[in-house]
């Protein structure tokens, strides 16, 4: 791993190809940081420029996350497994890192990420799951204000929305199922022209 965009992106080199390529976990949302003030110059201090609490003392989950993956995955060596590029040229895979810990399962059990629809298309999603299920119900760390009746009602109203404008869209490329229009010349029992009455 040779650079940290945050704790689900990545730049790695892969010495038996001879690249760099950027690369994402794939099955969680990407996590971004949360800088504590402006960057100083020189050498950067990160446990200063991304502090892990906000200064109410709320954990700040991406910042925590971008720790845990300098502790163990930035100048390491890793294993992965390419699943997809984007059109940008991010690979999107599976990481396994300190003898083959599950680093997705990791950041998942801890709380740092939330997972995303993608994870489904994982061969072991349903671990990914139960472990993402079991921070909510224990409240840790991204999951502290978690509270599942709003989850579901914000839920339903994202449904609902989504399902309003499918409609609207559908009902503009339908248009009008009748028009009111005027045959200005007969040519035959079958042709004929015509303009449309609000024209």
């Amino acid at each position: 791993v040779e650079y940290l965009f945050s704790a689900t992106r990545l730049k790695l080199h892969v010495p038996s190809q001879g690249l760099t390529v950027s690369f994402a976990i794939q099955g969680c949302l990407s996590t971004k940081l949360v800088a504590g003030g402006p960057k100083p110059p020189g050498p950067v201090n990160f446990t200063k420029l991304y502090p892990k609490k906000d200064s109410e003392g709320e954990p700040i989950p991406a910042n925590i996350a971008f720790h845990f993956a300098r502790e163990n995955l930035y100048q390491r060596d890793v294993l992965v497994t390419f699943s997809d590029i984007d059109k940008f040229g991010t690979f999107f895979g599976s990481l396994d890192y300190a003898n083959h810990k599950d680093y997705l399962f990791d950041l998942t059990s801890a709380g740092f990420v939330e997972l995303h629809s993608s994870v489904n298309s994982l061969s072991n999603s349903n671990k990914y799951i139960a472990a993402q299920e079991n921070a909510k119900k224990e409240k840790i760390c991204r999951w502290k204000n978690y509270d599942e009746e709003k989850e579901r009602a914000e839920r339903e109203a994202r449904f609902q929305k989504r399902k309003e404008e499918r409609e609207q869209r559908e009902e503009k490329i339908r248009g009008p199922s009748k028009i009111m229009i005027t045959v200005t010349e007969v040519m035959t029992g079958s042709n004929f022209f015509y303009q449309v009455a609000t024209d």
